[in-house]
């Protein structure tokens, strides 16, 4: 009777003793390596490389990982309207400042509008996130609305990315000047078609 288990395999994580690290250019300018073996960006790090090589050790073993680091070179924000107006009422007259909604949700007589971000030319929108530097005056929407800049009191103020004070930055003005719905169009789906046909499950 014999017995052979080479087809027996399984993953074990381990925490490595320690890696080396081997970059075209000082790995300081691309990433921070820290101990004992984590490789973390920030905006300070400018620098892209291609092909690194970091060597980890553990416990005698020793295994090579290599990977690319891309440091944009430009990034923009976009806004499909950077002045949010006060809604008027039919009549004329100025709506309540704010509202409670659903839910107990605030609601506010101003305009919204949707943030952009390009990444190199690119449109990097749903891998980012967005903050308001004054809140009194403007508010970033959440979950699925996560781009979506709502005004919330007259003044100004400027959107940055999430975690990136030092920019880039785009300029937002909420005014009380009054804008008045002209027409509303309401849409009904009557049908819908599959633009590739899905395999049946039955």
């Amino acid at each position: 009777v014999t017995s052979d288990d080479r087809s027996d395999t399984s993953t074990v994580a381990v925490i490595p003793d320690g890696c080396d690290v081997n970059t075209p250019t000082p790995h300081n300018a691309i990433f921070t390596l820290l101990t004992p073996c984590s490789v973390s960006l920030s905006e300070s790090h400018s620098v892209s490389a291609a092909g690194v090589e970091l060597s980890i050790r553990s416990g005698g073993l020793s295994t090579l990982a290599t990977f690319d680091v891309y440091a944009p070179t430009q990034i923009t924000l976009q806004v499909d309207d950077a002045t949010l107006n006060r809604f008027g009422a039919d009549d004329g007259s100025a709506i309540a400042a704010s509202c409670s909604g659903a839910g107990g949700r605030v609601i506010f007589p101003y305009q919204r509008t949707r943030m952009t971000a390009l990444v190199d030319g690119f449109d990097a929108t749903v891998v980012v996130q967005f903050e308001i530097v004054d809140r009194t005056v403007a508010e970033i929407g959440h979950g699925r609305l996560w781009n979506l800049v709502q005004g919330k009191a007259a003044g100004s103020t400027s959107v940055n990315l999430l975690g990136r004070p030092n920019g880039p930055s785009l300029g937002i003005t909420v005014d009380n000047t009054q804008v008045f719905v002209q027409e509303m169009i309401a849409r009904v789906v009557t049908s819908v078609a599959w633009e590739e046909q899905p395999e049946s499950r039955l």
